[in-house]
This record gives structure tokens, sequence and C-alpha cells, in this order.
């Protein structure tokens, strides 16, 4: 599994691979233990599709410095995080079509 973030507490951190659709899918969310400047609701995330051979096709971040955003491809763009249950929803609406083929 990733090490996403040290002193935190794990929610998901799950990695899939789809060798039929060339995909690998990998979920990482993590209960900060105070909120900071890139993560003020208090988590810390990467949920990320993309290639067998590393191209993203769709990720959901925050990465310092960006705050909370998602690629689409090559396209980033500003993400509206609420919550991680919603944060999951939107993720996996946003792969269907990678995972299902």
């Amino acid at each position: 599994m990733m090490q996403c973030m040290a002193k935190a507490t794990e929610i998901i951190d799950t990695r899939d691979d789809y060798p039929e659709h060339g995909i690998v899918v990998a979920k990482c969310i993590y209960r900060l233990v105070k909120p900071n400047v890139d993560a003020p609701h208090g988590y810390s995330y990467r949920l990320h599709c993309g290639t067998l051979d590393g191209q993203t096709l769709v990720r959901f971040d925050n990465e310092t410095g960006k705050g909370d955003h998602v690629h689409w491809g090559s396209v980033e763009e500003p993400y509206p995080f609420t919550t991680p249950e919603q944060l999951l929803a939107d993720f996996n609406q946003a792969i269907q079509s990678f995972v299902k083929g």
C-alpha cells in the first residue's frame, strides 16, 4: 500500500490493477492530525486512475502548494472538496468509463 502521510489516520489506502483495461486505480485518503494551509479541511488525499505505464487519466489530489484540484489527463482545475465520501463518489464516477472499458 502507499504511504501517503505520516502522523495521520488512514481512511483508505488501496491499489487495484485492471490489466484487462490497462489501468491502475489507487485511492489514498488520510485524516490529518490538524488542518493546515494546504488542507484546511483536515484531509490529505490522492486518488489516481492511470495507465499501467504511468500516464495519468484522472487524478484528484491536494498536493502541497496547489490545494484541492483534479487532473483530467494533462488539464488541471480546482476541485471543490466537501467530504471524503463526496470525493470518493466524484472520483468513482469520473473513472467509470476507464474501469468498465
